[in-house]
């Protein structure tokens, strides 16, 4: 991806595989100069994993075949009160 540092560079930045969200990574030498001393600070660059909030059938469906592949277990959501008594309805 490409960071955009303090002079206006933008700066490519490869992110590991299975980062985590609020991980915080240090590039060297990319921050603010350091006064009467000619080198540079350092650039902190936050992680922040966005998961969609809607999905649909199909990306649910590939998202458990994923799941089942990668030895995951799959919770089943609770049912709240309206779905029971749904469920006693139908029965």
């Amino acid at each position: 991806m490409t960071i955009p540092t303090i002079e206006g560079k933008e700066l490519e930045f490869e992110i590991p595989a299975g980062t985590q969200s609020d991980t915080v990574f240090k590039l060297r030498g990319q921050g603010m100069p350091t006064l009467r001393r000619g080198s540079r600070g350092n650039l902190y660059v936050t992680v922040n994993v966005v998961i969609p909030q809607k999905i649909n059938s199909k990306q649910r469906k590939l998202l458990e075949e994923f799941a089942e592949v990668s030895g995951d277990e799959i919770k089943k959501p609770k049912k709240g009160f309206f779905d029971k008594v749904k469920d006693a309805i139908e029965n």
